[in-house]
């Protein structure tokens, strides 16, 4: 049981996962649930839902087949991955077709991301189906809750800057509210501008999910009294300015984030985006007079 998702931004792609396992009726464990394959010519980073030993076995046959066949450009890779898919469910997976539903393993439901020099891509694999896909994607226990978030929430024009947040504040929902989905976020950046993978540290990460508590706890009034009949307007603009100044107190917390944000353009090789100052209104006082 698991949540992992995939979100294909403007400049690159953010995998993430959470980090619990749950050993049914018997314990629940902390675990990598991302796997990263890098070449000098390109990178994978493989993550999903499913039985994790059949995962994991397939992903070190992919990692086999590409390591045996040293493909190059992105259709051979994808020829190389389904190729693996396709021999590792008919060698693995089919045999168990004679057994009872229950008795049969999971198949896994992956997300793979796929980063080249100036380019990335997303796929999702299944079965003996690998497809590219270019909107964001859910897999495991979470998905119903991950795929209405990212409806809500997530747009293709984003950034991967701004794109992780989104993922970030998906998994802190299903981790909560979700039966299975626990550990911590584990969160990778891939940028089609440089060929480099970059990791969100666990503390930024458990900074974050503090900040997006608070605001679910400054939201919640509003939402409530913004239907509400009942409550008066003077009422209401008292429930906006209480919203206002949390959201204040909130954005005070979230700038002390800045410094992180540099760093993580570092960390990505990338130079730090400026911001065009907003044009100054003009002094009436010292216009000519006519």
């Amino acid at each position: 049981m698991t949540i992992a998702a995939g979100f294909p931004c403007k400049d690159g792609l953010v995998l993430c996962s959470d980090t619990q396992e749950t050993i049914t009726g018997y314990a629940k464990v902390d675990t990598q649930k991302m796997t990263q394959i890098e070449t000098p010519f390109y990178n994978l980073v493989f993550t999903g839902a499913g039985d994790s030993g059949l995962i994991d076995m397939t992903i070190q046959l992919m990692d086999q087949a590409l390591t045996l066949k040293k493909p190059s450009g992105t259709w051979r890779i994808e020829e190389v991955l389904r190729e693996s898919l396709v021999e590792t469910f008919n060698q693995h997976i089919a045999p168990w077709s004679q057994f009872q539903a229950e008795d049969r393993p999971i198949i896994p439901d992956l997300l793979i991301g796929l980063q080249q020099s100036s380019s990335t891509a997303l796929y999702r694999a299944s079965g003996t189906t690998l497809r590219r896909v270019h909107d964001s994607q859910c897999v495991g226990t979470g998905v119903v809750l991950g795929k209405s978030l990212a409806a809500k929430l997530f747009d293709y024009d984003l950034s991967i800057t701004q794109g992780w947040l989104i993922a970030l504040y998906i998994l802190y929902q299903a981790k909560t509210w979700v039966e299975g989905c626990g550990g911590n976020s584990d969160i990778l950046l891939l940028s089609h501008r440089n060929q480099k993978i970059t990791r969100i540290p666990t503390t930024q990460v458990t900074e974050m999910e503090l900040h997006f508590s608070a605001f679910d706890v400054y939201l919640k009034p509003v939402l409530v009294s913004a239907a509400d009949r009942t409550i008066t307007h003077p009422e209401f603009e008292e429930k906006i300015k209480g919203f206002r100044l949390g959201m204040l107190n909130l954005r005070s917390k979230f700038m002390e984030f800045e410094e992180f944000t540099k760093h993580l353009y570092e960390l990505m090789g990338m130079p730090l985006p400026t911001i065009a100052p907003e044009p100054s209104e003009p002094d009436s006082s010292r216009s000519p007079k006519p």
